[in-house]
Order: C-alpha cells, then sequence, then structure tokens
C-alpha cells in the first residue's frame, strides 16, 4: 500500500506551485522507513525550510538521495559532507547522478567538498 501512495505522493511533490508547508509534510513522511517522495528531493529551488528538513532527516537513504541530486544546488549538497554517515559522506563525493536532461552540466560543490 506504501508503494501506491508513495506514487501518488511523488505526483503531489513534483508540482512547482506547490506550497512550503506541504513540501515540508512530504518530506517530513516516511514512507514506511523508505523516505519521502523521491520528487519532493530532486526539485530545483527547494525552499531553505525544504533543504533543512531534507539535512537532518532521520531516514539515512533522504540524505543520500539529496546528495546525489543534479537539482539541488552544490551549496546546499555540500552542507552534507560533514553528515555523521559515510554513506552520506561518500553519496557527497560522488555527486549527481542524474539531472532533467542530459546535457545539464551540474556545478560542482565548493571548496572542493565533493566531486558534484
Amino acid at each position: 500500500m506504501v508503494a501506491f501512495y508513495a506514487s501518488a505522493l511523488d505526483g503531489v511533490a513534483a508540482n512547482p506551485a506547490l506550497p512550503t508547508p506541504l513540501l515540508l509534510r512530504l518530506i517530513a513522511f516516511d514512507g514506511g522507513g523508505h523516505g519521502p517522495p523521491f520528487q519532493a528531493l530532486h526539485r530545483p529551488g527547494l525552499p531553505e525550510p525544504a533543504v533543512a528538513a531534507v539535512l537532518t532527516h532521520p531516514v539515512l537513504d533522504t540524505r543520500v538521495q539529496f546528495a546525489t541530486s543534479g537539482q539541488a544546488e552544490p551549496e546546499q549538497r555540500a552542507r552534507l559532507a560533514d553528515d555523521l554517515s559515510p554513506k552520506v559522506r561518500a553519496a557527497v563525493a560522488y555527486g549527481p547522478e542524474w539531472t532533467h536532461d542530459p546535457r545539464t552540466k551540474v556545478r560542482p560543490t565548493p571548496n572542493g567538498r565533493g566531486t558534484g
């Protein structure tokens, strides 16, 4: 049943007009231990309250997903370079796995924090 809700919530999270309070509720969703919907973590222009919620999210995979997001700003991803989890730090170093447009070049993280 979680898979159905996750796909429905993914569609809601992809809406660029989604108000920040609703986006924060989606980010807080644990998805049965799998974390928030994918689109909530991989959307351009996340507001600072949403970034702060992702950076402190208790589900490890949430922080890993954000660290590899091609839509997140490099400065936002770099804030995970000091995460307690080696998996998150490795994800920051590895950098984004994909972007919405394969022709898009992802900017590296500042100060050499991760390869970007």
